[in-house]
């Protein structure tokens, strides 16, 4: 692994050092403040030796306890990095396939080694430290009050206090908010059948916050309500479970299209299979025998999925499957090489478009319950502490448009079309025409022309009304933002 990844690992293992060492320290004095207020306020006394024996026991297990549970192995640290510095699920992709040597995957995994190479690992976010603190504060104010506290008579038989009970009270923004939240959901591009999930539960919440009084009473109910709708979208989503046993194939044309469902780029990945199927010789025979392979692999692997499902990826693969095997059984002495290709690019845009709109239907199913998770979370105030795990993001690349770094990048980094200077050099991926084209073409040029469309849309604003002349300028000079300047020196 390279220093990019490597000084982020070196940092988590050093806060989970501290952390640990922390909680062993707040362990040990919470240990001797608990014997002291004991033996005060039952008038009795310990020896020496135990106020300095289980302390250092407490602090040995506590330290020890917290370190295990807080190592990090490199998927979940790589999950963390995406998430904090917006990553787009690079490094658990560069992670994921790190022994894989095909071109594809050699160049994603120098570009998120690119990208942690440009981060400095002290902007890491410091995770279980306010933890840490408010554990010791508590733990040194025990052992303050164990030194202090003088001596009493026990407490006897005396009836303990109850634990004090807080009352909640739905409040008309909270209502709003859940109504607004019940809407968006069903005017989501979610399957129906995940929506009607989502909304049931929902709309029995709005009827049962009439009833519930008691915060511990809707800290139940949500934690529940989370569980549910996570785990149906868990189960209704099929990609997961076709990834799995693909992604397994030690074939590595097979292995490509198992980060065709992971990143749900499959014009890319179909570029890298044409390429892989090719052979300098040109021998039609060898690249048949390539094809066969790949074909009889995937048919095998996707035969070990498990529950399957009439969605629209376990109907998509399968046909074309039957397109490769179709290809596969062609005669190579009836066929050249170039056609052999012609038909492999045949077989390869017939099934793009199933391939990816059933990935982005599921994609939109885990968005929309994610998002609902978050807005509950959000609009009850549900302690962080009760937050139950959850599935979050999907599988690499399925989360959506992968957002970008705070800082644009510089006019010298970018590429210039037509003499247009563009913020990013970047390929993506234009979602009307369905292709991957240069950053700049998606604002004007060969793609579809979005910044014609905004402006349009801005315009239709500002006649109606809905938009002020200091919101067009302020929308206007972002869209040129990002749409690119002139480049300096043209036409000297």
């Amino acid at each position: 692994m390279q220093g990019g990844f490597v000084k982020f690992r070196k940092k988590q293992a050093c806060i989970t050092l501290i952390n640990s060492l922390i909680w062993g320290l707040a362990a040990a004095l919470l240990a001797v403040g608990a014997l002291l207020l004991t033996a005060k306020l039952n008038k009795t006394s310990l020896q020496l030796i135990f106020y300095v024996l289980i302390p250092i026991a407490a602090f040995i297990v506590a330290a020890g306890v917290c370190y295990l549970l807080s190592r990090q192995k490199d998927k979940k640290l790589a999950k963390r990095l995406d998430e904090e510095f917006a990553l787009g699920d690079r490094v658990q992709t560069m992670i994921e396939f790190q022994d894989g040597q095909t071109a594809m995957i050699r160049l994603q995994r120098k570009d998120a080694q690119a990208r942690l190479d440009g981060l400095s690992a002290s902007k890491f976010k410091w995770k279980g430290l306010w933890a840490c603190v408010a554990a010791l504060t508590c733990a040194a104010a025990v052992f303050v009050a164990g030194l202090i506290v003088p001596k009493t008579k026990a407490a006897g038989n005396d009836t303990p206090p109850k634990q004090p009970v807080i009352v909640f009270e739905i409040t008309n923004d909270q209502k709003t908010k859940l109504a607004t939240l019940i809407k968006n959901v069903k005017e989501s591009k979610a399957e129906d059948g995940v929506k009607t999930a989502i909304v049931t539960e929902l709309e029995a919440l709005q009827l049962a916050l009439e009833e519930i009084d008691t915060a511990d009473a809707l800290y139940t109910e949500l934690v529940r309500i989370i569980l549910v709708i996570d785990g149906f979208v868990e189960n209704h989503n099929t990609y997961k479970r076709v990834y799995e046993p693909i992604r397994a194939s030690e074939v590595e044309t097979v292995q490509q299209f198992a980060i065709g469902i992971g990143l749900n780029d499959f014009p890319t990945v179909f570029e890298g299979l044409k390429t892989a199927f090719q052979n300098e010789e040109k021998n039609n025979e060898t690249v048949l025998a390539a094809i066969a392979a790949f074909t009889s692999e995937l048919k095998a692997r996707f035969a070990e999925v498990l529950e399957k499902e009439d969605d629209l990826l376990m109907l998509a693969i399968p046909l074309f499957i039957a397109d490769m095997e179709t290809v596969a059984a062609l005669d190579p002495s009836k066929y050249s090489y170039d056609k052999v290709l012609d038909n492999v690019s045949t077989a390869f845009n017939d099934n793009v478009r199933g391939l990816t709109t059933a990935l982005e239907q599921q994609t939109d199913n885990r968005a929309v319950t994610s998002n609902t998770i978050e807005q509950l979370i959000s609009i009850f105030n549900l302690p962080p502490e009760l937050i139950p795990d959850w599935g979050g993001a999907a599988l690499e690349g399925l989360g959506g448009s992968a957002p970008q770094p705070d800082e644009p990048p510089e006019h010298g980094d970018g590429i210039i079309v037509d003499g247009i200077v563009y913020p990013s050099n970047e390929t993506v991926y234009d979602y009307y025409t369905k292709v991957i084209c240069e950053y700049g073409k998606v604002f004007e040029g060969d793609a579809h022309n979005y910044k014609k469309e905004i402006n349009m849309l801005i315009s239709e604003g500002v006649a109606n009304g809905t938009i002020s002349p200091e919101v067009e300028e302020m929308l206007r000079t972002y869209l040129d933002a990002l749409s690119g300047s002139e480049a300096v020196g043209k036409g000297d």
